[in-house]
């Protein structure tokens, strides 16, 4: 029984990623990073988590300070849009 149990607790600390902000060796995750899904995040520039588990930046946007940002591109309809590239905001938005 005593291997079932440290076989449990192994697999569980192996199943987290240590992901950018890593695991101490408790399999905790180090100072200044939250678990998200399994995973020890920086939530103030994960994309897949900023400023929190439950938020994903969007296409374009770039997790700086905890807050999505679109960095080097315009918002255009509520998207982040690059004006020398996207057909829909050629140059400005909403210039097709």
């Amino acid at each position: 029984m005593a291997g079932l149990l440290v076989v449990a607790c192994n697999a569980s600390h192996e199943d987290l990623d240590a992901g950018a902000a890593g695991l101490d060796g408790a399999g905790e995750c180090a100072a200044g990073a939250t678990r998200c899904d399994g995973r020890c995040v920086d939530t103030t520039s994960d994309e897949a988590a900023c400023g929190g588990c439950a938020t994903a930046c969007g296409d374009g946007y770039r997790c700086v300070d905890s807050v999505c940002a679109c960095l080097e591109r315009e918002v255009c309809d509520g998207a982040c849009a690059d004006l020398e590239t996207s057909s829909a905001h050629c140059g400005a938005c909403g210039n097709a």
